[in-house]
């Protein structure tokens, strides 16, 4: 009798487990957030706030692992199993750059760090890439530079920005183009038609309609006097 019991007891606990088991791409009423890899349950925390960095249940992720997709007209995050890490709430995404990933929501722009939160807040009208620890952000229609914290490096006081290279970033201010360092002193003045951005040590210029080079000092190294120039942006 005891015998029979210990296996109706087993019995009845593998019933129970089978019916807990859900396969991938089932989706029952009761089980929208359970996934199932190798047969045991793994349980994919859901969203309360269209803002992910007000979820405290956020699970330990790495945007540089994750995949952007666009589902009923809006960006998000998934993971290798097409799950969302970061809901599609955003108008618009731009690439990883250095651990982050420039945002669009409500016209307004911000950016997501490593985890996937919102940690500078979409407050834009432009926002671009970090390259060399900054990235160029508009506001009132003017350019500035801010680092990997969200703090203003260069203010936002410029008609134009082209972005930063070895150090330097150019600027345009009252429809000339000079250089001023990352941390917003500057370096080479305004007195250029158009540049591009520093490559190895050299950036060209444009001047009376004709392209030269200068050092990161500001020193003519080619004289102005071509026609055109590779564009080094790209």
């Amino acid at each position: 009798m005891k015998k029979i019991g210990f296996i109706g007891f087993i019995f009845c606990l593998f019933t129970s487990i089978q019916a807990q088991v859900v396969s991938i791409g089932d989706t029952p009423a009761n089980s929208s957030n359970v996934t199932i890899k190798r047969t045991h349950l793994v349980r994919i925390p859901t969203f309360d706030s269209a803002d992910p960095e007000k979820n405290d249940n956020l699970p330990p992720i790495d945007i540089t692992r994750l995949f952007a997709v666009k589902e009923n007209h809006r960006w998000g995050l998934v993971d290798s199993n097409g799950q969302f890490v970061v809901k599609a709430v955003y108008d618009s995404m731009k690439c990883l750059s250095e651990g982050r990933i420039a945002v669009e929501k409500n016209r307004q722009w911000g950016y997501l760090n490593r985890k996937g939160e919102l940690y500078i807040p979409c407050q834009y009208e432009e926002a671009g890439i970090f390259e060399d620890g900054c990235a160029p952000v508009r506001q009132n229609g003017k350019w500035g530079l801010i680092d990997t914290t969200g703090k203003l490096r260069i203010r936002c006081d410029y008609e134009n920005i082209k972005k930063p290279s070895e150090g330097l970033v150019a600027l345009c201010y009252e429809g000339l183009w000079g250089f001023m360092s990352v941390n917003g002193t500057l370096e080479i003045l305004f007195i250029y038609e158009a540049v591009q951005p520093f490559h190895q040590g050299k950036a060209a210029f444009k001047i009376n309609n004709q392209w030269g080079y200068i050092n990161t000092k500001g020193e003519i190294i080619i004289d102005a006097r071509f026609e055109d120039v590779p564009n080094t942006e790209n």
